[in-house]
């Protein structure tokens, strides 16, 4: 927790954290009020289950995919792009979106794995960053 908001210790008080969600109408983040003592912690994959019910249901299914398999062959990549294209009105589509469901995450993520994000690129209508740029990341830790 960031020290500028108060401990339950320090004050003798049920005190409650801010923590960030996503607006599923707007993708952005929120914050809203969860009360520390009863908020289970949540895998990141959970969270990303939870965000992703009221997403297209081709994105849905590109985040099964993932899950299941990783990082998605031309094939796949080529068949999501038939998924997207059918759900926005196109014919002559064959494949139907199978959703991201609790049933397809791993029943308990490997312990000690970890995700380390090297660098941002693409970027495009962010805050001062020039469009394109690359932001490279130490891989120990966050400079």
């Amino acid at each position: 927790m960031d020290d500028r908001f108060i401990k339950p210790q320090a004050c003798g008080m049920k005190c409650q954290t801010e923590r960030p969600t996503i607006n599923i109408r707007t993708g952005f983040p929120t914050r809203r009020r969860v009360d520390e003592t009863t908020a289970a912690p949540r895998t990141v994959l959970e969270t990303i289950l939870d965000w992703s019910v009221d997403r297209p249901m081709w994105q849905r299914d590109v985040l099964r995919r993932i899950i299941a398999v990783g990082t998605p062959n031309d094939a796949a990549i080529a068949e999501l792009l038939a998924l997207c294209k059918k759900e926005h009105g196109a014919t002559g589509f064959d494949p139907e979106p199978v959703a991201l469901e609790a049933a397809h995450l791993p029943a308990s993520p490997a312990n000690g794995a970890s995700v380390t994000i090297t660098s941002l690129s693409d970027i495009v209508g962010v805050n001062q960053l020039a469009p394109g740029q690359t932001l490279p990341f130490e891989t120990a830790g966050l400079t």
